[in-house]
Order: structure tokens, then C-alpha cells, then sequence
């Protein structure tokens, strides 16, 4: 089992997002297909951390991430950074801190 950190906070809580203010390429299929793909990825047994990585990673700018959070919405009555915090351990969250930067 892995150990909720919800005291951990992610970097786009501390900062409102990190990734620079850039023009990004990505459609609101593909914001949508990465929320999608981060729901499977935590709403199973054992946490797909790759996969939540994976699609971190596809993000190109900081409003993609406030996009990803509007088209995840609220699921089994959390949000992504609830799914996020509950689901992944300190190191887990560290890295998605880095992703995020």
C-alpha cells in the first residue's frame, strides 16, 4: 500500500503552476485523453506512476495543466490533486513536483 501524503504539497498548489508561460500545441481531446489516462492510472489497484508521469510530461505550458485539472473535474468525489496526493508517496509527488517545474 502506498502511504497518502496529503501534507506534501504539489508544486502547482504552492505556485499556482510552474511550467513557463508558453503557446501550447495540445487540443482539448488531447488535455482530455490525458485526464482520462491519469484516471485509469489511479483508480485501480496499485498506482500507475509511469502513466500519471507520462502524461504530466505531455504538458506543454502552464494553462495545459489548469486545462488538465478543468477537464479531470471531480471524480469519486476528488479532484486530480486530491487523486494525485492520496494515491502517490512523498518521493511520487516529489517527482511530479519536478515534472511540473
Amino acid at each position: 500500500f502506498k502511504t497518502a501524503m496529503s501534507d506534501q504539497p504539489l508544486s502547482i498548489e504552492k505556485q499556482g503552476g510552474s511550467k513557463e508561460e508558453e503557446t501550447s500545441n495540445l487540443t482539448k481531446k488531447d488535455i482530455s485523453d490525458y485526464a482520462e489516462q491519469i484516471y485509469r492510472a489511479v483508480n485501480r489497484v496499485g498506482t500507475d506512476d509511469d502513466s500519471v508521469y507520462r502524461a504530466l510530461q505531455s504538458l506543454e505550458a502552464k494553462n495545459d495543466w489548469n486545462q488538465l485539472v478543468a477537464a479531470f473535474g471531480t471524480r469519486d468525489d476528488k479532484d486530480l490533486v486530491a487523486w494525485i496526493k492520496d494515491d502517490m508517496n512523498y518521493d511520487e509527488i516529489e517527482k511530479v513536483n519536478d515534472i511540473l517545474s
